[in-house]
């Protein structure tokens, strides 16, 4: 199961995925559309959304961010095993400092 952006026209949704083996190929099946990624972003809901499902995880995924001062960008990012090799390689690509936590 993992989460993606699914554009529509002029905007783009943010979809919770799960994938399946159907007649002996992957098919992506949605579960469910979460919103439109713009208000979801301005109201703060995707990060509302994360706390809420790390409530349910043995391991968390932890973000911190220096925000003290408006133009603070410094962020520190622990990925949770699971998910580490998805995001890994793109956090690499925006030369974003992360670690794995290990157990």
């Amino acid at each position: 199961m993992f989460a993606r952006i699914k554009t529509s026209g002029r905007y783009q949704y943010l979809q919770l995925v799960v994938n399946r083996k159907e007649q002996g190929k992957t098919k992506q099946h949605v579960i469910a559309t979460l919103g439109r990624l713009d208000q979801l972003q301005a109201k703060g809901d995707i990060e509302t959304i994360i706390r809420s499902l790390a409530k349910f995880s043995e391991s968390s995924l932890l973000i911190l961010s220096g925000k003290s001062e408006a133009g603070a960008h410094a962020v520190s990012i622990v990925l949770i095993p699971a998910i580490s090799n998805t995001f890994s390689g793109q956090l690499r690509t925006l030369n974003i400092h992360h670690s794995v936590c290990k157990k």
